[in-house]
C-alpha cells in the first residue's frame, strides 16, 4: 500500500480555501520521484485561484499559455498543463510521506483529547478564562492560563485626605504561556507575543528565563500572525510601558551548526531605572512550517545546541514559542526529554513510542490539546528517536 501523502502549512490552508471557493479538487502524486500536490480547475475560475493563492502570500500570477486561448496559473516553479478543458496547476509538496501505522497510532492519541479536556477542567491551576485564551480570529483555540508567573504592576492613587500613595502589587502575567514539566525536565510553552503583551512578555522572561527559543518563521510574520517584538540589529532598542522595560541588543551569532537557518541574538533587558539588566539570548529557527515538520537532521541539529549549551535547567527556564506555541513548540519540547531519557538509560527501542504517547499527553494535560499538533510532527518525533539509537 502506498503510504498516504499529507499536506501541511501554507499548502493544506490555501488548497482548503481553494477547495471551499471553487470546488476544485486536488491531490497528491509522485512525478519523477517527487510528490507534487495538484490542482485541476475550470478555465474560469483561474482568476479566482489566483486571487486566493496570493491571499497566501504565494507569487501567483495568470500568464498566458503556448495557445492563445489558453491561459495558465503560475506560482513560484509550479508545472502547469491543460487537459481536458481543464487548467491543472502543481508544485512540490513539503509535507512528509505519512507511514500508516503512525497514522494510525496519532488517531488513537487524539481520541483520547476529551478525556484530557475533562481533567484539564477538573483541576485547579488550568482552568480556562477570558485573559488566557487564543484570538478566536487568528488562533481559532484556547490555551490554559500560565500558572506560577505574575509581574509587578506599581499604581498611584489618592486617599480620602487628598494624600498620595504607590502601591506595588503583583499582576497574573498576560500572556499565553505554560510551565510544562515533562519527566522532570521544566520549561515554558507560549504562543509568539502579540503587540498588546510584548512588555509583559519581555518582564516575565526577565524574571524567569534567559533563553529563548523562537521557532518562527517568514511566512508567520508575513502573514501579520507574529509580531517582532525584540530590537532587530546590534545597539537597536525596544521600549515598553509595562514595567518600564527597556530591551537592547548587543550581539549576534549567525548561520550556527553550520545552518544559515539557525541565529543567535543577545540582549540587555533592563526595568526601571536600574542600569545593568540581565542578559536575555534568542536562538532563531527560520526554517520550520506552521503545521508541519522538518527532517530528523534538523530536529537533532536544535535538541543537539540547546543541550551542548546547557540551556535547560531549574533556574533559568528554557522559554520556547512558534505562532500559537502547541505544535512546533511540543514538538521540540517532547524531542529534548527523549535525548534527556535516553542519555539516562530510561528510553529503549522497546519503549519508545508508548514513552512518546506518554509525554504528548502530559504536554496537552499542561499546555494544550494540539501539544504536538500534526501527524507529521507525531512522525518526526518517532523518527527521531530511533535516531538515537
Amino acid at each position: 500500500m502506498e503510504p498516504e501523502v499529507t499536506v501541511s502549512g501554507w499548502e493544506a490552508k490555501a488548497l482548503n480555501t481553494l477547495h471551499t471557493l471553487t470546488g476544485v479538487e486536488w491531490d497528491s502524486q509522485k512525478v519523477a520521484g517527487t510528490f507534487y500536490t495538484k490542482i485541476a480547475f475550470p478555465e474560469e475560475a483561474s482568476r479566482q485561484v489566483v486571487n486566493t493563492l496570493r491571499s497566501f502570500e504565494m507569487k501567483a500570477s495568470c500568464v498566458p499559455g503556448p495557445e492563445s486561448s489558453t491561459s495558465y496559473v503560475r506560482v513560484s516553479s509550479s508545472t502547469i498543463q491543460k487537459a481536458g478543458g481543464y487548467t491543472s496547476f502543481a508544485f512540490p509538496c513539503i509535507a512528509q510521506l505519512v507511514r500508516e501505522d503512525i497514522k494510525i497510532k496519532f488517531n488513537s492519541l487524539n481520541q483520547r483529547n476529551g478525556e484530557i479536556e475533562g481533567w484539564i477542567k477538573e483541576h485547579e491551576g488550568y482552568s480556562f478564562d477570558a485573559v488566557n485564551r487564543f484570538d478566536p480570529d487568528s488562533r481559532g483555540t484556547r490555551c490554559p492560563k500560565l500558572t506560577e508567573l505574575t509581574y509587578s504592576k506599581t499604581i498611584c492613587y489618592e486617599d480620602e485626605d487628598g494624600a498620595t500613595h504607590t502601591e506595588t502589587m503583583q499582576v497574573p502575567f498576560c500572556c499565553h504561556a505554560n510551565s510544562v514539566v515533562l519527566n522532570g525536565m521544566r520549561v515554558i510553552c507560549s504562543q509568539a507575543p502579540r503587540d498588546d503583551t510584548e512588555g509583559e512578555f519581555w518582564q516575565a522572561v526577565k524574571a524567569k528565563s534567559s533563553m529563548i527559543l523562537d521557532l518562527t518563521n517568514k511566512t508567520d510574520r508575513e502573514k501579520k500572525e507574529v509580531q517582532r517584538y525584540f530590537p532587530p540589529e546590534i545597539n537597536d532598542v525596544c521600549a515598553y510601558d509595562v514595567g518600564d522595560i527597556r530591551v537592547t541588543c548587543i550581539a549576534e551569532e549567525r548561520d550556527i551548526a553550520g545552518d544559515k537557518r539557525l541565529k543567535r541574538h543577545y540582549y540587555v533587558v533592563q526595568e526601571g531605572a536600574e542600569l545593568s539588566g540581565k542578559m536575555v539570548s534568542r536562538l532563531h529557527f527560520r526554517g520550520w512550517p506552521d503545521s508541519g515538520a522538518v527532517s530528523v537532521e534538523d530536529l537533532s541539529m536544535i535538541v543537539h545546541y540547546i543541550r551542548s549549551q546547557k540551556l535547560v535547567n531549574e533556574v533559568e527556564l528554557l522559554w520556547m514559542h512558534c505562532r500559537a506555541g502547541v505544535g512546533r513548540t511540543g514538538t521540540v519540547t517532547v524531542a529534548l526529554v527523549l535525548a534527556q531519557m535516553r542519555e539516562e538509560g530510561t528510553l529503549t527501542l522497546e519503549n519508545y513510542a508508548e514513552v512518546i504517547d506518554e509525554l504528548i499527553i502530559e504536554g496537552r494535560k499542561q499546555r494544550d490539546i494540539l501539544f504536538v499538533q500534526d501527524v507529521s510532527q507525531y512522525q518526526l518525533l518517532h523518527d527521531f528517536a530511533k535516531n538515537l539509537f
